[in-house]
Formats: structure tokens, sequence, C-alpha cells
């Protein structure tokens, strides 16, 4: 609302009072800061820029409700800004109205290219799955329609990676009309990562576990032959052919001891490429 809306002073062009005691600085472009305008009627009094008209438009209600709105729109837009969620704002036809810094690390794009410009269809890693997010919008599962409640989609990141996150999107009516919609847009990589942290966690514990066990039963049996290849080896000969056997087989055992040492002292995974595209634990 413009100031000779509200104050119905007459003075705006065309105004009851227009002609009497002519058109408000204010009128048409400060008809939200009129106070900042020299010469603009108040109250039936002309004020001028000094310290006592300035204190007359404090006390003025106008003067108090535009302030409260200012400082209400300063207030809106830092907690944009400070964010750590990415919030996109878009209007009916899916243009991006509002775009905040969380939402620009996010997909690697900055405001000045998507506000105005960017469709939200642009934003996700693939059409199909902009479609699925517009028709969820309207429908009756993830919280009614008009809105979506943690909906886990991906959208694109700077280097084209498919970024995964939990969507929560309202649609937005004034008036009881559809103008668009408003997302928050909680980016899930790191909380992927330490899931895939904690699976391969596991996965490793059941291996050593495993490995645990194959240790306890091996170790009899490889102390036995170990032993037995000992004692043979001091009873034959150098020169009798069934030596080399007997030698193979210590040295064998020796190794597979060592190996079995070393898998006793795992306690993470790295992996190597074996055969075709399989790979085995690096030990």
């Amino acid at each position: 609302m413009e100031c000779w809306e509200f104050m119905k002073c007459g003075r705006e062009g065309g105004g009851s009072r227009a002609s009497e005691l002519g058109i408000c600085p204010a009128w048409p472009d400060h008809g939200h800061a009129c106070s900042l305008v020299a010469g603009h009627l108040c109250r039936g009094l002309v004020r001028e820029l000094h310290g006592r008209d300035m204190d007359s438009c404090q006390d003025c209600e106008f003067y108090q409700r535009t302030q409260v709105t200012q400082h209400s729109g300063f207030l809106a837009q830092r907690l944009l800004d400070l964010c750590p969620i990415g919030i996109i704002g878009v209007n009916r036809k899916g243009v991006i109205t509002i775009f905040n810094p969380a939402a620009e690390q996010m997909t690697g794009r900055s405001r000045e290219s998507v506000l105005g410009q960017a469709n939200i269809a642009e934003v996700y890693q693939t059409p199909e799955e902009a479609r699925q997010v517009k028709r969820l919008m309207y429908a009756q599962q993830h919280g009614g329609p008009g809105r979506l409640d943690g909906v886990e989609v991906a959208v694109k990141g700077g280097d084209g990676r498919a970024v995964p996150i939990r969507l929560w999107a309202f649609l937005i009516y004034e008036s009881g009309r559809e103008v668009g919609n408003v997302g928050f847009f909680y980016d899930l990589t790191d909380e992927k990562k330490a899931q895939e942290a904690v699976v391969a966690q596991e996965k490793l514990n059941s291996v050593l576990e495993m490995a645990g066990a194959m240790l306890h039963h091996l170790s009899q049996p490889l102390q036995v032959l170990a032993s037995g290849s000992k004692l043979l080896l001091k009873e034959i000969p150098p020169e009798d052919p069934l030596r080399e056997s007997v030698e193979y087989v210590a040295q064998s055992v020796k190794d597979l001891r060592q190996v079995l040492e070393r898998i006793r002292g795992v306690s993470s995974a790295n992996t190597t490429q074996y055969v075709g595209k399989s790979r085995i634990v690096d030990l």
C-alpha cells in the first residue's frame, strides 16, 4: 500500500486535493518511503527534511508500518542467506525467483545466473525427476495435495554428479490462487557417505570375525604340518628326491602362517584388482 492510499491525503496524481495542494513529490515512485521526500503532506502540514519533521514521521502510523515491513524483509533475507538448507522458490511457470547461498553451493550455480531465468526443471538430475516432483505436489501421498514431506530425489551438482537430497516443498497461494511454490533441499551427501561407511565397517567386522574363526581352526593343523615337516627334514638326507617335496611343504606352511598373521592384524581393508572386474583384499 502506498502512503497516499493509507493516509488518504488526496495529493496523488488525479487525487481529490491535488489541484488545491499540488501533487505530492512522493508520488508516484516513493509511496513506501515518503518520509525521505521533502515537501510531502502529512496530517495537513507540508513536511521538510529536518529534525523536528523526522520526529513527527516517527510518530506516523504509516511510517511505523513501513519500518516493520522493511525490518521483516531484512530478517527474511538474512534467514535465507544464513540457512544451511538449500531454499528454491519458483513462480507459477516454474521460473526460479528464490535461490539462497546453500542452493548455490548444492548446485554449483550462482544466484545471478538462475533468478528470473532458469526453470526449476533444470535443477533436478533428470527431466523425469522434475516431472515426478510436480506430480507428487498435487497427490495425496507425502503430505497431501499442495505439499511434499521429505521425499528423496536427486539434483544436478556443479560437476554434473547426482546430489542426493531430501525435499520438503509447499505450494504458495495468494487470495486463493496458486502463485508458485517453495522447496527446502537438504543435502544428503554427507549422510549417505556416513551410512556407506557404517555398512562397509559392518562388512569388514563380519570378514574379520570369519577370519578369526578360520585362524582358530587352521592354527593347530598348520602346527602339526610345520612340526612334521621339520622332523622329516632331519631324517631325510639331502640327496633323497623326497627331500625337495618336504622342503616345499615346509616353506608353504611357513608362507601360509605369515598370511594368517597378516589377517590377524587387519583393522581396515584395502582392495586390489583380481580376475576380471573382481577385487580382493590386499594383505
